[in-house]
């Protein structure tokens, strides 16, 4: 029974600690000034808050390229994706200057 309290602690240190590495990592972009992408790209493995698919490139009558989707990119127009705006990833990528 003991084991289950020293697990949630564990796990909340370890959360807490990536939570402060990702801020500082940030503050650093930041605080640097430069308009330049620190790094030439990044791989985010997630779930559907980072992939919203797209298959445009398969044969098959499902498609994302009309409205609704895209209405909240800034250029309005549908790209493929099922999602009607940017990702957690876009936003990251725009945070660091990957874009």
């Amino acid at each position: 029974m003991g084991s289950s309290r020293s697990d949630s602690q564990s796990s909340s240190l370890i959360s807490s600690l990536f939570s402060i590495i990702g801020l500082l990592a940030g503050a650093a972009v930041v605080a640097d000034g430069s308009r330049e992408p620190k790094v030439p790209c990044y791989f985010i493995f997630g779930d559907s808050l980072f992939d919203p698919g797209n298959n445009n490139n398969l044969n098959t009558t499902m498609k994302a390229n009309y409205p609704p989707y895209g209405v909240d990119f800034p250029s309005g127009v549908a790209t493929g994706r099922y999602s009607n705006g940017r990702t957690t990833a876009d936003i990251i990528g725009d945070f660091y200057l990957l874009h």
